[in-house]
């Protein structure tokens, strides 16, 4: 009879050391996957800023023709150079003035019309023709840069920057009244503006 209870003593102990053996490595599994949850787990926020930045550039139509590889019309990003323009346009030709052109680092404005000159034709200049342009009092503020806005009757550098900065988050103005929406310009000071912005 004792040894019989030996026997049962026996199994009953292997029986419970295999049942903690057995919960001991499912429990390191689980752990094992928790761990590699939480490894594999990446924020979201880059390509998040990514579109954020892709979508707030601003473009501009600008037409070139004249001594040109490739004249026609080009959409350029808001700030960019003559540089950038011609280089798109595939350069000059071998009749182009390239020494009457007054200077590549000039900033695009939407709508001009640039005509590079031809050597043959010794009279003759870079045109650009700009609806802000006929008239160099009239600044469009949605083409404008800090400086020139500082140009506009009762605007310093903090308000010109906040031009921009409403320029930049709603893009391009629809009209003159939509001045009210920036910070620190009512009715009165727009109408100190009126005569002296644009919206082309």
């Amino acid at each position: 009879m004792n040894k019989k209870n030996k026997i049962i003593g026996s199994v009953i102990i292997i029986i419970i050391f295999s049942i903690f053996t057995i919960v001991g490595v499912i429990k390191d599994g689980k752990e094992e996957d928790y761990g590699n949850i939480f490894i594999e787990s990446k924020p979201a926020t880059n390509n998040l800023n990514s579109t954020v930045s892709e979508t707030a550039v601003k473009y501009i139509k600008i037409e070139i023709k004249g001594e040109i590889k490739r004249p026609g019309v080009y959409s350029m990003s808001l700030g960019s150079r003559l540089e950038d323009l011609i280089y798109k346009a595939g350069g000059f030709t071998e009749k182009a003035d390239k020494d009457r052109i007054p200077s590549l680092a000039k900033k695009l404005k939407d709508e001009e019309c640039i005509i590079i000159p031809n050597i043959d034709t010794p009279k003759e200049s870079l045109i650009v023709n700009n609806i802000a342009d006929s008239d160099e009092d009239i600044i469009n503020i949605n083409t404008a840069d800090k400086d020139d806005l500082q140009k506009i009757p009762g605007v310093g550098p903090v308000t010109a920057q906040k031009i921009l900065d409403y320029r930049e988050k709603n893009g391009y103005f629809n009209s003159v009244e939509e001045m009210k929406n920036i910070d620190g310009i009512g009715d009165k000071t727009l109408d100190k503006m009126r005569e002296k912005i644009a919206v082309d």
